[in-house]
């Protein structure tokens, strides 16, 4: 309303300020006299015009009330819609909100039960392998007691067998240890000194007498009542090998005073090689018979005899040999024209050029090991071939006194 007071205020004053210049006008031109016929006349005009305007004014005032009436509806029309929208808009939240409470209900319920299940799931499980392991426990103790039934049958089996005693590498070994702690005991035989051997507990020498249990064992066999070799210079040896079934055996040999610590190097290099050799036995075990020796793939040195189809003595009539793994190397001689292969259930193994398991050639470590101790291959020789026979030099046999 203050805006409407002050627009008819400055229109008054304008229609007077206008009045009144029209009136000096007047008065200049009609002069004094007619001055107030003019201002009577002034006067009404005045009159007119402030109705004319007045009314003019009240059109304005109008017109700008229908104005204002109408941008009063059009803003009540905007705000309705805005509260509309905003209502709507409120709904459409609230709408989302519980939806968005329902999903996250939703989510929560499955997340639960997919919680109770995996625990179900887990404890199924978990029973399962309780009961999975009762039943490895239940098999393993079965096993077990199976494994103990067998390891005692076994152990029964082996006692039996060690009780027969005929051969048996365990009594052997039992003869040998007494007999060691025998020597210890009395001092009458001694243990030899060997330099370049290392394991010395399995692999060792004896010096032995003709009172010693040892001696007892070849006397009449290997040793026989005309052998000319000094007892004093025989010597026992203990060793291991690897046997054909992949296993360490115990082996014994009786040999001379001059190759026994060669002997004891060479055997344990073949040892830790792994080298197979099925048997290391006293040449005593079959009763000093060659043929029953090297027929059982028997190893051996000593045996107090001739050179087959000779009266020469023997480089084993010595302890100067050694043979190894004989029946898959036998002795060939031709005696007469006839084919002589010792021993005689080696026929099979006379052709060297086959491959054969246990064979001895130049490339075999047997072989190589040997000659680099000096020792002769039987293989080598021109008018017979001793595959399995390793000897010393004639020279040294000459420097013997015997």
């Amino acid at each position: 309303m203050w805006k409407k007071k002050r627009i008819m205020l400055l229109v008054s004053c304008m229609l007077l300020f206008t009045f009144l210049m029209a009136c000096k006008a007047e008065n200049v031109e009609t002069g004094q006299e007619g001055g107030l016929n003019n201002g009577k006349i002034a006067t009404e005009k005045f009159a007119d015009r402030q109705k004319s305007e007045i009314g003019d004014s009240d059109k304005v005032e109008s017109g700008s009330g229908n104005a204002r009436n109408q941008m009063n509806s059009e803003a009540e029309v905007k705000i309705k819609k805005l509260e509309e929208a905003s209502v709507k808009e409120a709904k459409s939240k609230q709408t989302e909100e519980a939806s968005a409470k329902e999903a996250k209900s939703k989510q929560t319920e499955e997340a639960s039960v997919k919680d109770t299940k995996s625990k179900q799931t887990k404890q199924a499980s978990g029973k399962g392998d309780k009961t999975k392991e009762t039943k490895e426990i239940a098999d393993n103790g079965a096993k077990t007691k199976q494994a103990k039934e067998a390891s005692a049958k076994e152990t029964k089996s082996k006692q039996t067998k060690e009780a027969s005693g005929k051969g048996d590498k365990t009594k052997e070994t039992k003869e040998a240890a007494a007999y060691i702690d025998k020597t210890n005991k009395t001092q009458k035989d001694k243990v030899m000194n060997v330099a370049n051997v290392k394991d010395k507990t399995n692999f060792y020498g004896i010096e032995f007498t003709e009172d010693s249990e040892i001696f007892a064992r070849i006397k009449g066999k290997s040793y026989k009542d005309n052998c000319t070799v000094p007892v004093c210079d025989l010597r026992y040896l203990h060793v291991l090998h690897i046997g054909f079934d992949g296993e360490t055996h115990e082996g014994e040999i009786v040999c001379h005073k001059l190759i026994a610590e060669d002997l004891l190097e060479i055997f344990e290099e073949l040892y830790n090689a792994k080298y197979p050799i099925e048997k290391i036995k006293l040449v005593d075990e079959y009763n000093a018979d060659d043929e029953a020796s090297m027929a059982a793939n028997n190893s051996s040195s000593f045996n107090f005899r001739f050179i087959s189809y000779t009266k020469k003595i023997s480089k084993h009539g010595y302890g100067l040999a050694m043979d190894i793994n004989t029946l898959y190397n036998p002795y060939v001689k031709t005696v007469n024209g006839q084919l002589s292969i010792e021993p005689a259930n080696a026929a099979e193994y006379v052709d060297r050029s086959k491959d054969f398991p246990h064979k001895i050639d130049e490339n075999d470590l047997a072989y190589k090991l040997f000659v680099s101790h000096g020792f002769e291959w039987g293989g080598a020789w021109k008018n017979s071939k001793d595959y399995q026979h390793f000897e010393v030099p004639d020279s040294v046999v000459k420097k013997l006194s015997y």
